[in-house]
């Protein structure tokens, strides 16, 4: 865990979380291009932990959220099983890709050019932030740099998995 967080704080989350939040099995949502932006809101673009510049060592920080693991495993299944379809975030948002049980997978742009990428190229960041921002196995959370090749560019991006909204 990144430091700053204590353990108090992350307590009083999961608290918060088991009280107001019950796992339910709701089918996983996609903003792919097979369906784009079908059910899958865009949100602004929250402001970067840490003053984080790209990096691709996960930021472990819940103030977007905590998704659960399992769901979160579903997101990243399914990202891989659309892995040649392109994921798009305009310039300037941040745009859920995959979601499952109150649980999200975002990709956010805070270039002034529009990404499109491969979705299975989204897959390795998101089993990062999973596997590195994880608690007692049952939730995860955190965010992750990323660069997407158009033309001659690189343009870089985040890759964030938190709630459902991001909120």
């Amino acid at each position: 865990m990144r430091a700053g967080i204590d353990s108090a704080s992350i307590l009083l989350l999961l608290l918060a979380v088991l009280v107001v939040a019950r796992p339910h099995d709701d089918p996983i949502h996609t903003a792919t291009s097979t369906h784009p932006y079908h059910s899958s809101p865009t949100f602004p673009l929250p402001k970067l932990p840490y003053e984080m510049i790209i990096e691709q060592t996960p930021a472990c920080v819940y103030s977007h959220g905590i998704a659960y693991m399992d769901a979160t495993t579903e997101n990243i299944d399914h990202l891989s099983k659309v892995s040649e379809t392109s994921c798009n975030v305009d310039a300037g948002n941040c745009h859920r890709l995959s979601y499952a049980n109150l649980s999200g997978i975002f990709l956010c742009n805070y270039s002034h050019e529009r990404i499109s990428t491969n979705c299975g190229s989204l897959v390795p960041l998101a089993t990062k932030v999973q596997e590195t921002c994880q608690v007692d196995n049952f939730y995860t959370f955190g965010i992750i740099g990323g660069s997407s090749q158009n033309a001659s560019d690189s343009i870089d991006f985040h890759l964030v998995v938190a709630g459902e909204s991001m909120g």
